[in-house]
C-alpha cells in the first residue's frame, strides 16, 4: 500500500468517526472533521474535504445555539 493511499484512509477514518459522534460529542466531531479536511487538503483529495464539510454542516445544522 503506498503512503498516499494510506493518508486517504486516515482522511476516511477521522471523517467516519466525526459522523458517528456527531450526536454524542459535536465538539469532538467538529475536530476530527477538521483534521480530515486538513489531511485533505495537504493530499489533495477532494473527496475527503467535501465529506469533512458535509459532517461539520450536519452538526452545526444540529447544534443546540441556546
Amino acid at each position: 500500500m503506498s503512503e498516499g493511499n494510506s493518508k486517504i484512509e486516515k482522511v476516511n477514518a477521522l471523517n467516519m468517526e466525526a459522523f458517528e459522534v456527531r450526536n454524542m460529542d459535536t465538539n469532538r466531531s467538529i475536530s476530527l472533521s477538521v483534521e480530515a479536511r486538513k489531511l485533505s487538503d495537504k493530499i489533495n483529495y477532494p473527496e475527503g474535504r467535501a465529506t469533512a464539510l458535509n459532517n461539520d454542516s450536519v452538526v452545526l445544522v444540529g447544534w443546540d445555539w441556546k
